[in-house]
């Protein structure tokens, strides 16, 4: 399960340069747009979302909900900085009946475990609140503007989030449900080798491990 993928990258008990297998990417995100492809996350990113800094940690047990967190997005946005390769995915989980939300940026890659293989990779995890709220909310911005920053938003979490840090929806902002496509805007990739993990030895353990969030870089 990607509990235990969780657990033993945290105890040390993978081989140094092994890719963990979330599983397939989500509906949502296949619907506006992304590519039917597996999600992986590296080792160096699953420790600092488990120990890093409050700017990139979202602890163990917020990250073992991940399959189930993606499939369920507060919104899919534009990255602010990453505009061609990457998209950010805020989710939300309750943890010790706290309310803990954090940012994914899902990029690609084209190794997985040694092989050429595309797949939907999270880069980085970001679990500063406040600015996760604020990025959501400058993408909003950009949309009463004319500028397609808003890929999928379910209104009444974002609604919320946004009403707990005190801001009001911006001025003529109606994007909710599925608003645009990548694909209108071109597809982050031109995968190549989408069917490579499943054709090569990796087939077994992607399909033991069944289908099924990422950061890159700074926002």
């Amino acid at each position: 399960s990607w509990a235990q993928q969780v657990e033993d990258c945290d105890n040390n008990l993978m081989p140094r340069n092994h890719t963990l297998l979330i599983g397939r990417t989500p509906e949502i995100l296949r619907k506006i747009g992304m590519s039917d492809l597996p999600m992986t996350m590296d080792q160096h990113h699953v420790k600092q979302a488990i120990h890093g800094d409050a700017d990139h940690a979202m602890g163990k047990e917020l990250l073992k909900k991940l399959p189930e967190l993606l499939e369920n997005p507060i919104a899919v946005f534009k990255s602010a900085s990453r505009e061609n390769d990457s998209l950010m995915v805020l989710v939300e989980g309750v943890i010790n009946g706290k309310q803990e939300i954090a940012t994914i940026r899902i990029g690609e890659t084209t190794r997985f475990n040694g092989q050429e293989a595309d797949t939907n990779h999270i880069s980085t995890v970001l679990g500063r609140k406040n600015a996760l709220t604020k990025h959501l909310y400058e993408a909003m911005l950009d949309e009463t503007q004319g500028k397609a920053s808003i890929y999928y938003m379910n209104k009444e979490k974002a609604t919320r989030l946004l009403a707990g840090a005190g801001l009001q929806l911006p001025r003529n902002y109606n994007a909710y449900g599925y608003v645009h496509n990548i694909q209108q805007e071109g597809p982050l990739v031109n995968h190549k080798n989408e069917n490579a993990l499943y054709n090569g030895i990796n087939k077994k353990t992607a399909i033991s491990r069944g289908f099924l969030f990422g950061l890159g870089g700074e926002i």
